[in-house]
């Protein structure tokens, strides 16, 4: 039992993230505030990068330290493409078949790995340039 609590204590933050990142998208358009931003064209797909970002800045630490030392880079990259594309996927069907006023996208999966894989690439030159984010991104141990 210990073993799992700490699991979900370490993806505390990615996992809360989720649920923000689920109801904005399940939630119906009309409750959401309006601003003038929502007319820009595609305005969507660059809050789907946003959150996808974000997303793959808070996997990356606790995904570290579940992995044995010297495990490449690129296993990290591809899980955290992988674990966006499964949570998007899962986002764009609920989407199709249970939201009211929402309809899924292509488009916003592909937005979606995008801000992952940005993220995941900005992950180590953030924290080098902005070391106060290191708070933010890290795991409790």
């Amino acid at each position: 039992m210990t073993r799992l609590f700490s699991l979900l204590l370490r993806f505390l933050k990615p996992l809360v993230w989720l649920v923000i990142i689920t109801i904005l998208c399940i939630m119906p358009p009309s409750n959401l505030p309006t601003t003038s931003l929502f007319e820009i064209p595609q305005f969507d797909k660059i809050i789907h990068f946003g959150m996808y970002f974000v997303m793959a800045l808070l996997l990356v630490h606790p995904l570290e330290k579940v992995y044995p030392p010297g495990v490449p880079l690129r296993v990290l990259a591809i899980d955290i493409l992988l674990i966006s594309l499964a949570v998007g996927g899962i986002i764009e069907i609920l989407q199709f078949a249970l939201a009211y006023q929402r309809s899924a996208s292509w488009g916003d999966l592909v937005a979606d790995l995008a801000g992952a894989a940005t993220g995941w690439l900005l992950y180590l030159p953030l924290l080098r340039y902005l070391p106060s984010l290191r708070f933010i991104f890290s795991a409790p141990r």
